[in-house]
């Protein structure tokens, strides 16, 4: 995927304007150039977007990776660590073993992931880009030494709510950068959610997530979790109605499945979650921002950047670093089979 800003061009057709004969050949004004270049994008949650870029599609073309390390299997994916011979850059190599069906569905998806990594965040795990080799398909993605939150549940149980809120902020800042560039997340979870040897928190599967799951359908069972029975409302409308506010309301889910250790409850399916009652006011009113029915009355990622559950001065990021470090080397030696880069 190529893209050029829209200021970029904007800039460009303002320096050609005007110019020799004095006549307008071209719009010359910002406002003129918006309506000229400026289309319009209409999400779940009836809100429009200006496209900030003019994109157009670009045959992804081979990448020259090297797999160096197996990690191991991780839902569809045979796992290495590997180099990128662009830099000599240590990525995350994910393989995928592929049949004639599943072919068609993997031009669109290459093309995503050509667009993604054009994204960068400290709390994204970002895409490096995808290749094919016959019937393989190969995702890359940078490097990164981290667990993920189920698996570090799996360890050592629940976590508290100050170690909740120092890694749900996190998610939270960079789930607001992805809804500020027309992205959804849609695989918020804590199989997708990492957390590395310092500390800092990496979002996977970003956006392509349902797409990789439709390459191999039954590979991940989310039959008896949090976000199998209680799924944001609006989705019983219409399973393609997942806005940014869908992924609000699994952000809520995450920060419950921290609290409670396990995304598997014994609870019946529901319109809302199980609302905990012995958490601070502070994490009770962040639940409920989370859990609005109604999509239009939840808050936005931004808007949860600046709630009151995160104005404490008790976390130290100081501590936070070493506590978490120190957490993350225990899951090393004691269950190195339980630490993953995917």
């Amino acid at each position: 995927m190529g893209y050029v800003p829209l200021d970029a061009i904007f800039s460009i057709v303002e320096s050609m304007g005007g110019s020799g004969s004095g006549k307008k050949t071209v719009p010359v004004t910002r406002e003129e150039c918006r309506r000229v270049a400026t289309a319009f994008d209409f999400d779940a949650n009836g809100r429009f977007h200006y496209m900030r870029f003019i994109w157009f599609v670009l045959p992804p073309g081979k990448m020259f990776i090297r797999e160096e390390k197996a990690v191991g299997i991780h839902g569809i994916f045979h796992t290495s660590r590997g180099t990128w011979d662009v830099g000599q850059l240590p990525i995350t190599i994910k393989r995928l073993e592929m049949n004639q069906q599943m072919l068609e569905l993997v031009d669109d998806l290459r093309i995503q992931i050509s667009l993604l990594a054009t994204l960068a965040h400290p709390n994204l795990l970002r895409y490096v880009g995808s290749t094919m080799s016959d019937l393989t398909l190969w995702v890359c993605q940078e490097w990164s030494e981290a667990s993920s939150i189920r698996t570090i549940l799996g360890a050592f149980g629940r976590m508290s709510e100050p170690t909740i809120r120092r890694y749900i902020v996190q998610v939270v800042e960079g789930l607001q950068f992805l809804h500020a560039n027309s992205v959804l997340h849609r695989e918020i979870h804590g199989e997708s959610t990492r957390i590395d040897t310092a500390g800092l928190v990496k979002m996977g599967e970003f956006a392509v997530g349902p797409s990789l799951r439709a390459l191999n359908a039954g590979s991940h069972n989310f039959n008896d979790t949090l976000y199998a029975k209680f799924p944001p409302p609006e989705l019983k409308q219409s399973s393609s109605a997942w806005g940014t506010k869908a992924d609000v309301w699994s952000v809520g889910l995450l920060a419950l499945e921290m609290l409670f250790g396990t995304a598997i409850l014994n609870a019946p399916m529901s319109t809302q979650p199980p609302m905990p009652e012995t958490v601070s006011p502070a994490f009770r009113a962040f639940l409920v921002h989370c859990f609005e029915v109604n999509p239009r009355d939840r808050a936005t990622a931004e808007e949860l950047t600046l709630h009151p559950f995160f104005q404490t001065e008790e976390d130290s990021s100081c501590m936070f670093s070493e506590v978490s470090h120190s957490t993350m080397k225990m899951v090393q030696s004691a269950m190195p089979t339980f630490f993953d880069s995917s």
